[in-house]
């Protein structure tokens, strides 16, 4: 990560084990392995354009989805719910929330998918289409 990301992570407060971890791994002080092992046990949050339900039944669900850094789509993935309240002001067509297991979203993503972790937030990062593939061994 570079200085000037780093200085606008300055005050950023991790709101769970999930964000300490990635704020860790953006920072370098941890290794990729470690943040991944700790993000395949965690919850994340996905926005969603119609009632969740009870969440176990993820078929048909279509997250919400942006262009990615790569310049392919990346799927928009919140490490805590309150990540996802700006761009959900922005994007009123996906007004449901859903927090679910990070293996289920590894499940849904389609092939060559980018993950977008709190899109629309400087507390953020992507994880490109090889990455998301590389998670599912």
């Amino acid at each position: 990560m570079g200085l000037f990301h780093n200085l606008l992570l300055i005050g950023t407060k991790p709101k769970n084990n999930l964000e300490a971890a990635l704020m860790a791994f953006l920072k370098e002080r941890i290794a990729p392995e470690e943040f991944e092992a700790v993000l395949k046990k965690e919850r994340v949050t996905i926005l969603v354009q119609e009632p969740p339900g009870d969440g176990k039944n993820m078929a048909g669900l279509r997250p919400l989805s942006i262009e990615g850094a790569h310049g392919g789509p990346g799927l928009c993935v919140f490490t805590h719910p309150d990540r996802a309240l700006g761009i959900q002001k922005k994007t009123p067509q996906y007004a449901h929330a859903l927090e679910t297991d990070f293996t289920a979203i590894l499940a849904i993503a389609p092939p060559g998918i980018s993950l977008v972790f709190n899109a629309g937030a400087v507390f953020s990062t992507e994880l490109p289409p090889e990455g998301v593939e590389a998670l599912r061994r």
